[in-house]
């Protein structure tokens, strides 16, 4: 963390990747957010006409993109890929999932199926590839 700034020549292009990727995931965490909240109907009609008629609104937007960038500052402290909200999100509204039990639903699957990543691991790869 701390070489990103000790070259002088790199300062600026850090800044600029910097810069770049913030407003990358800030416009696509927004665009998810609006248009999974309208499918889960979140937004009440006042705020909708806000968004198309309006300079803003004020809604529960504000603690969503919070915690997603303290999720994607996390994460890119770690080292992770950079951590977002995905659109397929909306699969998931869809199949009627509206509160955050089917986010933590999937995480307990995920876990579960650490368990069982060494025994499919047997499987060769040459096998799987077609499918």
């Amino acid at each position: 963390m701390g070489s990103l700034f000790t070259n002088g020549k790199q300062i600026l292009m850090t800044i600029m990747t910097i810069f770049a990727f913030s407003f990358s995931d800030t416009f696509d965490t927004l665009g998810t957010f609006i248009g999974t909240g309208r499918r889960s109907g979140i937004f009440s009609d006042k705020d909708i006409d806000e968004m198309e008629h309006g300079s803003g609104f004020s809604s529960k937007m504000d603690k969503a993109l919070f915690a997603d960038s303290i999720a994607t500052s996390i994460g890119a402290v770690f080292g992770t890929s950079n951590t977002t909200t995905y659109v397929e999100s909306a699969a998931g509204i869809g199949a009627g999932g509206r509160t955050g039990l089917t986010a933590v639903t999937t995480a307990l699957c995920f876990l579960l199926s650490a368990v069982f990543a060494p025994l499919i691991s047997v499987v060769p790869t040459q096998a799987v590839a077609p499918a």
